[in-house]
């Protein structure tokens, strides 16, 4: 990834991390900024195809899970932009870099939700914690390993 297109997206995602965390609300201007980036460095490195299998593939996976959260449990266990947000991030970081940040975006968001059921010294299941911050912190964790 170009240092140009690795910083504009980070100051993308940071700043979706940020509108989360206060809205719960992921923003459509940031995923679709983020996937025409992806694109943008898919054709700067000649990889067009891969780049957009990566996108519908995670996105196929995350709509998946989706689907399956909401007929199982009868309430989905993410948002609809988490779910087009992480299909967008497999077309940067491929589909088994994907799988890094949604495994470590998941420990790093369930370990936060334990350290405020132990603060709070209740359990309280029905608090919906922002994950767009935790995406952000594995995908920088995952961006600083491969580089």
């Amino acid at each position: 990834m170009t240092l140009l297109v690795a910083v504009l997206f980070f100051c993308v995602l940071m700043s979706m991390a940020i509108a989360d965390a206060r809205t719960g609300l992921v923003s459509v201007v940031g995923v679709t900024a983020l996937g025409v980036l992806a694109i943008i460095h898919h054709i700067a490195n000649g990889t067009v195809g891969s780049g957009i299998g990566d996108i519908v593939g995670g996105w196929l996976a995350f709509g998946s899970l989706y689907w399956l959260s909401h007929w199982v449990y009868k309430q989905p266990m993410m948002g609809d932009g988490d779910v087009w947000l992480m299909g967008v991030l497999g077309g940067f970081f491929g589909l088994a870099g994907l799988a890094y940040v949604a495994l470590w975006s998941g420990v790093l968001c369930s370990g936060f939700g334990l350290g405020l059921l132990v603060a709070r010294g209740r359990c309280a299941l029905s608090y919906r914690l922002p994950f767009v911050p935790f995406i952000f912190m594995a995908s920088v964790g995952y961006w600083l390993w491969v580089v």
